[in-house]
């Protein structure tokens, strides 16, 4: 683990693994980069893959309790500081990269965002806080119902991740400590920066990002799917690719390691 100097006076710790140019991995908010090892293994092939805990999360876990926009600062500290040649980033830390990317000079040549939370840009804001206060709440019941991995397991077996996915998920969201398990991220902290996401009217900003940026999303086969009812209007902002995996959710790069990993560096061949 490579301990990496903060604004905050704090040092995070990062891992890595493989050989090649460097690229940097961190994941969405309440998981860690432990659930994502298959695919994570596949860009190895290619690239040092530089794994990035969020604060508060996975190896990082005894972080202070830091808002957003803390977790953000340090995020773009981070890759400033690795300067990679590239970035995947999930769920909400890719709506952190696109916001720093667009606000400094970030060493990227190419960026891929997996399912950033996605919004209409002029989402109606009543909704939005509605989804924040939803998602924060989701999070402070996670300590009562999640933190028995065979329950975990078979809850989202039951729902279409099985076997070594959902085992996957499993390591994502719970480290041991002693006899017991207990959540990679504390469910206060995680209800905090979904409380704080306004991440929303960032798509056509998103034109401006001076390298390329590739939004990559899941599209269910249940008809419940809201990205692909938004999708329209997001490949139409312009000034990113937009490309979408059949069959798969907001867990895509856990439920389909290999299929996620061949896209995207098909993708970063093309672009770097």
């Amino acid at each position: 683990m490579t301990p990496v100097p903060t604004g905050s006076g704090r040092k995070l710790l990062l891992r890595t693994m493989g050989n090649g140019p460097r690229l940097i991995f961190a994941h969405g908010t309440g998981l860690a980069c432990d659930g994502f090892g298959p695919f994570l293994m596949a860009l190895s092939v290619q690239f040092e893959v530089i794994l990035c805990d969020l604060p508060g999360h996975g190896i990082n876990w005894d972080w202070p309790e830091i808002g957003l926009a803390e977790v953000g600062d340090v995020l773009a500290e981070v890759v400033t500081a690795v300067d990679p040649v590239a970035g995947i980033f999930h769920s909400m830390s890719g709506v952190l990269a696109i916001r720093a990317a667009l606000r400094q000079t970030f060493p990227l040549k190419a960026m891929i965002a997996y399912e950033p939370p996605l919004a209409r840009d002029g989402a109606d804001a009543h909704m939005a806080m509605a989804d924040r206060q939803a998602m924060a709440a989701r999070a402070l019941r996670r300590q009562r119902r999640f933190t028995d991995p065979s329950v975990l397991a078979h809850r989202w077996a039951k729902q279409g991740l099985g076997g070594p996915q959902a085992g996957l998920l499993a390591d994502s969201l719970l480290r041991r400590d002693g006899d017991d398990w207990v959540l990679r991220c504390s469910p206060k902290q995680e209800s905090r920066i979904f409380g704080e996401n306004e991440s929303f009217d960032i798509w056509s900003a998103a034109r401006d990002i001076d390298f390329p940026l590739a939004i990559m999303a899941g599209r269910r086969l249940d008809g419940k799917d809201y990205v692909a009812r938004v999708a329209p209007d997001l490949a139409a902002a312009g000034g990113y690719d937009f490309l979408q995996f059949e069959g798969l959710g907001h867990l895509g790069l856990i439920e389909a390691p290999d299929r996620c990993a061949t896209i995207a560096l098909a993708w970063l061949q093309g672009v770097i």
